[in-house]
């Protein structure tokens, strides 16, 4: 009976999640709310989440960057010029957004089962829509250093925001991870290290051997007086 009853608990459509706990439950109460989105996998609400964020993030850069650019004592026709393509800036900057969305989610996911996670690729790519959440808590600091007309200021509260919002997005993936496969928190900042480590690591390997092509080139070069 008891094994029944575990198996009525884990179904995942027994679990449903209004967008109002999404919302207020993954900027104020995560672990729990992350340990019922990685369950229910409720993928189109949490798409409709992560859209909402980016598309207000970019209603915000769009209206405020002209505002900012010209008081920043930039020449008005450039800074018409960047106010026109702005748009299409930020469309990319969209675009790149959910191809980050998926990329991370396949990565930890990936990642998570070489440190035993017990998740779904679901279940995190639910979770992982949902930590862009923050963007939305740092809006009004960009706000007021574009209203406040003075650069330094801007730059300030534009900094402050980036900063804020990284570490909230940075802890909030550690507690998604965490709860979506069932891992304990030093896993879950492993999980987290490992693709950046690896990244890093290919990159300097990159480098090196690019030195390694590059530098008989440049004695053949300097031995023929070019350079």
């Amino acid at each position: 009976m008891e094994d029944m009853n575990e198996t009525v608990e884990t179904v995942p459509a027994s679990v449903n999640i209004t967008f109002t706990e999404l919302i207020y439950g993954t900027l104020f109460k995560p672990s729990e709310t992350f340990r019922k989105v990685a369950l229910a996998k409720p993928v189109f609400k949490c798409f409709l989440v992560f859209s909402g964020v980016i598309l207000l993030n970019m209603l915000t850069g769009i209206i405020l960057a002209p505002h900012s650019l010209a008081k920043g004592g930039l020449p008005a026709n450039l800074a018409e010029v960047i106010g026109d393509i702005l748009p299409f800036l930020a469309i990319i900057g969209a675009v790149f957004a959910y191809l980050n969305w998926v990329v991370l989610a396949g990565l930890f996911s990936l990642f998570a089962e070489f440190f035993t996670g017990q998740g779904s690729a679901l279940g995190i790519f639910s979770v992982m829509g949902l930590v862009e959440l923050p963007r939305l808590a740092t809006l009004p600091l960009q706000v007021i250093g574009a209203v406040s007309g003075k650069p330094f200021l801007a730059s300030f509260f534009s900094i402050l925001a980036g900063f804020i919002y990284f570490i909230w997005w940075a802890v909030l993936i550690v507690i998604g991870i965490r709860e979506a496969h069932s891992l304990t928190t030093g896993r879950a900042v492993a999980v987290v290290a490992a693709p950046v480590f690896l990244i890093a690591l290919a990159l300097i390997v990159i480098s090196i051997a690019g030195l390694g092509l590059m530098m008989p080139l440049l004695n053949v070069l300097n031995a023929g007086g070019i350079m």
